[in-house]
């Protein structure tokens, strides 16, 4: 059942803050949700400004197909999630901070611009990427433990942000294969400049310990060149986490191929029964149900063979595009 409730008669109300960057304090939009409209399904919610209602609607069926494609995945049912649509956005503007409802997350979208100067959400990879990402991480990590995944065990960067890169990799690829597209290929930009053979998924975590996940590597003078060579430590940082989505996208894609996503949802459903969150126990999990020596993988796994993962996943969607062309 589809319901419309306005929930208020005025546009976005902004308030200005600011937000530290790098130590720099950098003037930041607030955006409240209270003041606008509302269109809702399921645990989908949309927020938006008058005038927008067409825009609202298309992103609503987004959200929607999302949600199913959780659930269909996981078998866990996605938390309530909403958005609230702003914009568009000027050059250089950061994203607006929404003041989110106690019990659920609302995330800001900026609308961009057709040519015809209307509104429009487009293949938009924050819409369809990010947003999925976002809600899988969520559900996810709450489904699992006594006060969630990360508060139990936070060397599990690899199953919460593992397993939402994939879902952001499916939703993608089914609504908009040409967000999935440059999704990938962004993905596996990550893993150019990696000069070690193995990364290390299991310890993957907070930035403070970024350097820990390459297997004869986490020495000061190798990240003194490296820092050096990428120019500055927040880069640095930046450019390790992105290693970390790119390797655990690449596992999680080549597991659900050879093993199907049947056993992903059996994993799931184990996982959120499972009392002992260590990632040795739920690898255990993965190792019962594949006869895969999944732990002493997990923790070499090698780059080489993740990037031709990927490249396979972006052959799988440029040759139909191209053969179709062709035609």
């Amino acid at each position: 059942m589809l319901l419309v409730l306005l929930v208020g008669k005025n546009g976005c109300t902004w308030t200005v803050g600011s937000v530290s960057v790098n130590g720099v304090a950098i003037p930041h939009k607030k955006i409240t949700w209270e003041d606008k409209a509302r269109l809702s399904e399921g645990n989908s919610e949309i927020y938006y400004s008058a005038g927008n209602e067409a825009l609202a609607a298309e992103a609503l069926q987004i959200l929607c197909a999302e949600e199913k494609i959780i659930q269909e995945t996981l078998g866990l049912k996605p938390k309530k999630f909403g958005i609230v649509l702003h914009g568009p956005m000027v050059p250089h503007e950061y994203e607006p901070i929404v003041s989110c409802p106690p019990t659920y997350t609302i995330w800001a979208v900026a609308m961009l611009v057709r040519t015809n100067g209307q509104p429009a959400l487009l293949d938009d990879p924050k819409m369809y990427g990010t947003m999925t990402h976002e809600r899988t991480e969520e559900t996810l990590t709450d489904a699992v433990g006594k006060n969630g995944l990360y508060v139990a065990n936070p060397q599990t960067r690899w199953i919460g942000d593992g397993l939402a890169e994939y879902l952001a990799y499916k939703t993608c690829r089914t609504l908009s294969p040409a967000t999935s597209l440059r999704q990938l290929k962004n993905r596996r930009s990550n893993l150019d400049d990696m000069t070690m053979q193995n990364f290390n998924l299991l310890i993957w975590r907070s930035p403070s310990r970024h350097l820990l996940p390459f297997t004869g590597h986490a020495d000061e003078s190798w990240a003194k060149k490296e820092l050096k060579k990428l120019g500055d430590q927040a880069k640095f940082y930046a450019q390790i986490s992105g290693y970390g989505y790119a390797m655990s996208l690449a596992f999680w894609k080549d597991f659900a191929d050879r093993h199907g996503e049947d056993v992903l949802k059996k994993f799931v459903g184990q996982l959120t029964a499972q009392s002992d969150l260590s990632n040795k126990a739920i690898c255990g999990l993965l190792e019962t149900m594949t006869a895969e020596n999944v732990y002493d993988h997990c923790q070499s796994i090698n780059i080489q063979k993740a990037k031709d993962i990927l490249d396979r996943a972006i052959s799988e969607i440029e040759k139909p595009a191209q053969e179709k062309a062709i035609k």
